[in-house]
């Protein structure tokens, strides 16, 4: 409960902030959604879509936060975050839509840099639990999540100040450009480090390596996505787009499986150790 409070006031401080922004204009954003997407109905699913995946990340990353705490083995801190870095990706792609170009590029490139400090503090996550499991002795920081958070919003922040169109290219080549490379090793590593779990200990962690393959593959259709709409490919584009809705749903989906499945087994192993003990 403790958790869940803090949680709810951001969201409830969020909902204020877009309900009473002037900058907000739900009714023109809507209407030009469609002809803004090369004739998409599907951008409403894709609302729908973004807004699960946050909801259900967020509540991923809280269920597995109450449960580490019943097991010695490190690094829940950061998949966590990981997760609920996921969720940021889905509701920065729902929230830009409603926003004039400042707010609108500060919401795009959240979910752009998200989705890449996701894949950082997955891995770093992996890493510790896979040392841990070891009996390596393994520190998580806090600190590194705070920092990543703060560094997420302040890429989002300097790279839309001088924006001056919506998806302005003079930003969005170079940042694309720069993401392509660290999401490509990263996703590689993350999910090697995965498998290497599930071989080692099995019991829930096939759901965590199904999280990180959709995870990486979310980023990287969404990279492809961006520059299918900087090229003005609208066949590309749309294709990148349905299949964002359909990794945003499975990415959401298996990170709650993975942390009820998780949460599930710490509360077993628990009891046994007392009645052992």
């Amino acid at each position: 409960m403790k958790r869940i409070l803090p949680v709810a006031i951001l969201l409830f401080v969020a909902t204020s902030f877009l309900l009473t922004n002037p900058d907000v204009s739900f009714e023109t954003a809507i209407q030009n959604q469609i002809e803004g997407h090369y004739g998409m109905n599907e951008i409403y699913v894709h609302y729908y879509a973004g807004t699960f995946n946050f909801f259900i990340s967020t509540a991923s990353a809280l269920i597995i936060i109450s449960a580490k705490n019943r097991v010695g083995v490190r690094g829940w801190t950061y998949i966590a975050s990981g997760i609920f870095f996921n969720g940021l990706v889905g509701i920065g792609e729902v929230v830009e839509h409603l926003f004039n170009p400042f707010w609108h590029d500060f919401f795009h490139y959240i979910h752009i840099y998200a989705g890449l400090f996701g894949l950082v503090l997955l891995y770093l996550g992996t890493r510790s639990v896979v040392g841990s499991m070891f009996g390596k002795e393994v520190r998580e920081r806090r600190s590194t999540v705070l920092s990543a958070l703060l560094a997420l919003f302040l890429l989002s922040m300097l790279t839309s100040v001088k924006t001056t169109q919506k998806w302005d290219p003079a930003f969005e080549v170079p940042v694309i450009s720069v993401l392509f490379l660290p999401t490509f090793f990263l996703a590689v590593f993350l999910v090697y480090d995965a498998a290497r779990i599930f071989q080692e200990s099995g019991f829930v962690m096939v759901t965590l390596s199904a999280f990180a393959v959709f995870a990486m593959l979310l980023n990287f259709v969404i990279i492809l996505g961006r520059i299918s709409d900087v090229i003005g490919n609208a066949y590309a584009y749309i294709l990148t787009h349905g299949i964002q809705d359909i990794l945003h749903i499975a990415s959401a989906t298996t990170a709650f499986i993975f942390s009820v499945t998780l949460n599930i087994t710490m509360k077993k192993l628990k009891k046994a150790e007392e009645l052992i003990l």
